[in-house]
């Protein structure tokens, strides 16, 4: 299998305002969509990014 390209990327954080920052002020994405615990972002029109609030008594990382 060859990966031609990643166009979204989900990352699940424990500080949305540090994690919101970041993605604007350091990689340039733009904020467009807030959810209640998740931020998405568009990165120059062609790669979209997602951060979710991880939940503390949580422990797993991914779908499920």
């Amino acid at each position: 299998m060859n990966v031609e390209k990643i166009s979204a990327v989900t990352l699940r954080i424990v500080n949305m305002r540090d994690s919101v920052r970041f993605y604007r002020d350091v990689l340039g994405m733009e904020p467009y969509l807030r959810r209640r615990s998740a931020q998405f972002f568009n990165g120059h029109g062609h790669v979209f990014a997602s951060v979710q609030l991880l939940k503390e008594t949580s422990t797993s990382v991914g779908r499920g």
